[in-house]
């Protein structure tokens, strides 16, 4: 049993997906009631949410991490805390989440084809969103922004959005964006951090430490903003 089949037959089961087309077919969104009880499925099974991931009008809204809350993936309250705050907009939001499964669970509904444990800690691996260092670069000129994130996806869909909305905070990559277009800008992932066993690792440190030593090894030439 691979993660989507888990997840829509112990947590999404009887709940309407509302991904119509406008993002993958693999992520699942649900309307506030719904969420809610996708919430209360994740804690009965002691599952993760690393991200929260609301749109509205098939357009990205914004995104909450576990780390924002200096909490663990598995603590219910980081999770409900960020959906209140969401629900506050007043906004018919869509929600859609990145989860993670207990390595037990894998193990008590793997199937045949499960051919060795090495495979299922791949599967369990993927299921993850990818943590890193990443770039946001102006094409015409070279200027860089570096940032970090336990969820690079996200992160990089909230830098987009507020730039299409003219609302990011720094206001000399938001000039230039609005001057050049955003088919002169890319982002690029520098560098991804591995997750690991060891659940005392603190990534939100880990990502801080690796985004200073990228910073450090950068070209002189290289401008940033």
């Amino acid at each position: 049993m691979d993660k989507l089949e888990y997840l829509k037959t112990n947590i999404f089961n009887g709940l309407e997906n509302l991904n119509d087309g406008f993002d993958s077919e693999n992520i699942y969104y649900f309307s506030e009631s719904d969420f809610e009880i996708v919430l209360d499925r994740v804690e009965k099974y002691e599952l993760s949410i690393y991200g929260i991931e609301p749109w509205i009008n098939g357009t990205y809204y914004d995104v909450l991490g576990f780390e924002d809350f200096n909490a663990r993936p598995t603590d219910p309250t980081w999770y409900r805390k960020a959906f209140s705050e969401f629900k506050k907009s007043g906004k018919e939001l869509m929600y859609a989440a990145s989860y993670g499964i207990p390595k037990t669970n894998y193990t008590l509904l793997k199937k045949k084809t499960m051919k060795s444990k090495k495979e299922m800690k791949a599967t369990y691996l993927q299921m993850k969103p990818e943590m890193g260092v990443f770039e946001i670069k102006n094409n015409v000129d070279g200027k860089i922004l570096i940032d970090k994130s336990t969820n690079i996806k996200s992160k990089m869909n909230r830098h987009k959005t507020e730039l299409k909305f003219n609302s990011h905070k720094n206001k000399e990559l938001q000039k230039d964006w609005n001057e050049h277009g955003e088919d002169n800008f890319s982002m690029n992932i520098l560098s991804k951090l591995e997750y690991s066993d060891d659940e005392s690792i603190n990534y939100k440190e880990e990502l801080k430490l690796l985004e200073s030593l990228i910073k450090d090894e950068l070209d002189t030439n290289i401008k940033q903003y």
